[in-house]
């Protein structure tokens, strides 16, 4: 140390203190400067300690104003950061060993006059104060929660990250017994119950040391309650994603199997319809009638299921092509404007001249347009319109617009889910589908590295569209399946 050590003595003595004045001037190879202050009782002392710091306290522990262990408990009570060395008589080691183990750093006899040994006691005092108030600060400033709980079990040390583990002041937990039992190298899981009941997960340590001079056990707390929810909802997640490729497994391996006994029975219903097996009378051809509708919706059922299937196992690729818009919406109008008829609703089309052509498999493509003006003119009022046009940058952008109730806006984010329904008519002969046909709207868009997306203003029917690129500009990657394949 480079400057003088500063040394309070609390020592009503005059004598002595002069003695110590003298042991401390003498020169010798430690070369040790001292500057000293003097307390001739225990409250003028911690008064001194109160204004300046000082880097050692000499305490009698018999002073005019405190006597025995009181004197060493009241001064190391007020935390002062400063080694304290106890003097003491010759004959009350005692005294000085219970000091010590209060807190103090060292002991002195009076009737010794070795001054080497008098600045080696307070030099060594002062480098374990050192090294102790290190280790306290590397405790005290730990991230995780550290507790010392001394051999009768009682907490004697808790730090801020301690605290915040127990969600209590320290001063709610000091002196209390530690809530688990401990033992040296422990290590282990364990509950900690906060207030209000809630508790928390922690992983435990124990290892052993020796706080203030005595042996004790540092207990390590590392709060894993949230890692611990993350892992089970990361487990529940796993679970969801294995039950659903079980069911999706399960519905395409059904579906295909379905598929070679729905020919059969197709092809005896035609027999039966043409006359095949003989002419059928009136009452007859109306139940082969609807013993064929009820098969063709099944078989439609079905190769939405298989579709849908192909999509999502990632094996189904987009075939791309140069593709007339025109004929794109064209054939799909065609198809359903005898049916709009029939339900007295208009179907028209809305296609910009001269569009370019489009990158797209126009199978596929075809598909979403069909399910997209099969909802429409479902759903439609009075009127369905699909429109093609051109978008500069974007492509060519398609639109099928109906002037149906819309969808109300809690129902919009999954209205691209599977078996999601909206609108559907509960009994009755209401509209009764498998509601895949956005989903499989989703998963082919996907492919084509394109979004699907629905707007409903003020719930006054519905507008689906989609862009496609032209043909011969740069492709886009398609998108995973993870991706989100619409936004409201």
């Amino acid at each position: 140390m480079n400057r003088a050590i500063s040394l309070l003595i609390i020592e009503d003595d005059i004598e002595y203190v002069d003695i110590i004045r003298i042991c401390l001037e003498e020169p010798d190879s430690m070369n040790l400067k001292f500057e000293i202050e003097r307390a001739d009782r225990l409250s003028l002392g911690l008064k001194l300690l109160d204004a300046a710091r000082f880097d050692a306290v000499l305490l009698d522990l018999t002073l005019p104003d405190s006597r025995g262990l009181d004197t060493i408990k009241r001064l190391l009570d007020r935390g002062y950061d400063a080694p304290v060395i106890v003097m003491t008589n010759l004959g009350d080691e005692s005294a000085a060993f219970e000091a010590m183990g209060l807190g103090a750093q060292d002991y002195l006899i009076k009737s010794t006059s070795d001054s080497r040994l008098l600045k080696r006691a307070i030099w060594y005092a002062i480098e374990r104060h050192k090294l102790r108030s290190q280790a306290e600060n590397l405790i005290k400033k730990a991230a995780e929660g550290m507790i010392v709980v001394d051999a009768a079990g009682k907490m004697r040390f808790v730090n801020a990250s301690a605290e915040q583990i127990f969600g209590r002041a320290k001063e709610e937990l000091l002196d209390k017994p530690f809530p688990e039992p401990l033992s040296p190298s422990l290590k282990r899981q364990a509950r900690v119950v906060c207030p209000k009941g809630l508790e928390k997960t922690v992983d435990l340590r124990v290892t052993e040391i020796e706080w203030r001079g005595k042996p004790a056990l540092l207990v390590s707390l590392t709060d894993i309650t949230e890692v611990q929810r993350v892992e089970q909802l990361k487990a529940e997640v796993r679970e969801r994603r294995r039950l659903d490729q079980l069911k999706d497994d399960l519905i395409g391996t059904v579906s295909h199997e379905l598929r070679t006994p729905l020919t059969i029975v197709k092809g005896a219903i035609d027999n039966l319809k043409e006359g095949i097996v003989g002419p059928l009378q009136p009452k007859q051809r109306e139940v082969v009638g609807l013993a064929d509708r009820n098969l063709f919706r099944l078989t439609k059922m079905i190769n939405n299921l298989l579709d849908l299937s192909r999509l999502e196992s990632g094996q189904a690729a987009a075939h791309k092509k140069a593709c007339k818009p025109k004929a794109l919406v064209d054939d799909v109008v065609a198809d359903f404007r005898a049916a709009g008829r029939a339900a007295k609703k208009q179907l028209t089309s809305n296609i910009e001249p001269d569009l370019p052509e489009v990158d797209a498999d126009p199978e596929l493509i075809a598909e979403v347009l069909l399910n997209l003006v099969d909802n429409a003119v479902r759903f439609a009022k009075s009127r369905a319109e699909v429109k093609a046009s051109d978008v500069g940058s974007r492509g060519v952008l398609f639109e099928v617009i109906d002037d149906g109730p819309g969808i109300p806006p809690e129902r919009m984010g999954g209205l691209f889910n599977k078996f999601v329904q909206v609108n559907r008519p509960k009994g009755g002969e209401g509209y009764k589908g498998t509601g895949l046909g956005l989903a499989i709207c989703k998963e082919i868009m996907a492919l084509h590295g394109a979004t699907i997306r629905v707007e409903c203003p003020e719930s006054k029917g519905c507008r689906f569209s989609f862009a496609l690129p032209r043909y011969g500009a740069p492709r886009q990657p398609s998108k995973p399946r993870s991706a989100e394949g619409a936004k409201p």
